[in-house]
């Protein structure tokens, strides 16, 4: 017992000298620091959190959409009355027509959440490979017939002005904004969201669009067009998350008049012989996937002029 006792305390004096030697040494090799500390007062503190929290409720929830009457016409606040000046510069030039006829008489108006925009500026983004270029047009533009918004919900129309449902969810009327141009000044109609649909998809090409979301309990779903500007999603059965689905795809519609010429198909065959030499394609299908690729200048896109924003009027 006495060595026990001997040895516990051998090893406790130890401890104690080890301590008592980094302690020293610790204070005599510590960094001066040139400046004493900043102590913020606890009020300052509080203030510095609450403006990290991100948290939200859905009392906090907005959206940018503004719900507008369209009937106003050229009276109404939303009318385009002013464009980027790079834009007006073309104008006058007499490359681009004004902005109200590029816009169309149901444009998406849009408010700013902090303030007034400003034209101009650098937009740094760094591409390393041709796939991240398509970033451009799924994360940061991109037509799609509803959105989200800033926070999520609610989800907002985009090409879409407005939607029904039936009371079941089966079916989804969609009405699309009239005066809508491709970025090549051609009309946009439901016929191009058919074509898409009906001819495009049954392809079944890679790297061309596919429609998985129009599944629902392993049975697909059918669109039909009602007139150029109204579309109907039918259902076998009910689909009420639809519009989440909806809002997560941007490829829903294709250029008919300028696709439909070499859809391996329906083309032009000549047309499509003479592309395919000169893009050295091998296949017709793998010419018409390629001219759906973004570095295909010739195809047409979905306007960037779809929307007004709300704050310069």
């Amino acid at each position: 017992m006495n060595k026990i006792s001997k040895y516990c305390g051998f090893l406790f004096l130890t401890g104690c000298s080890f301590f008592i030697f980094l302690y020293f040494w610790s204070g005599v090799l510590k960094p001066e620091l040139e400046e004493e500390p900043i102590h913020y007062s606890p009020e300052a503190i509080e203030y510095t959190q609450k403006l990290r929290d991100v948290s939200f409720t859905e009392d906090d929830l907005f959206k940018i959409q503004q719900d507008v009457d369209y009937s106003k016409g050229k009276s109404g606040p939303w009318y385009p009355k002013s464009e980027s000046p790079i834009l007006t510069e073309l104008v006058e030039e007499g490359k681009l027509p004004p902005v109200a006829e590029r816009v169309g008489s149901e444009p998406l108006v849009l408010k700013g959440v902090d303030s007034i925009g400003r034209y101009g500026g650098t937009w740094f983004q760094t591409v390393g490979s041709p796939h991240e270029a398509e970033y451009v047009g799924s994360f940061f533009a991109g037509a799609s017939l509803v959105r989200w918004s800033p926070l999520g919900y609610p989800i907002v129309p985009h090409i879409a002005k407005r939607w029904d449902s039936s009371p079941d969810k089966r079916e989804w009327t969609f009405y699309l904004r009239r005066g809508m141009k491709w970025s090549d000044g051609h009309p946009f109609t439901a016929n191009d969201l058919l074509y898409w649909w009906e001819k495009e998809i049954p392809l079944n090409i890679p790297g061309v669009a596919t429609a998985d979301w129009m599944d629902i309990g392993g049975k697909t779903g059918e669109i039909t067009k009602i007139d150029d500007h109204t579309i109907k999603f039918i259902f076998p059965l009910p689909y009420g998350a639809f519009l989440e689905s909806l809002a997560k795809f941007y490829e829903i519609c294709s250029p008919q008049h300028y696709l439909e010429k070499y859809h391996p198909v329906l083309g032009d065959d000549a047309l499509i012989e003479a592309t395919m030499e000169e893009r050295w394609q091998p296949s017709r299908r793998s010419l018409y996937a390629s001219l759906k690729l973004w570095n295909n200048p010739e195809q047409p896109r979905t306007p960037e002029d779809l929307a007004v924003d709300l704050s310069y009027v």
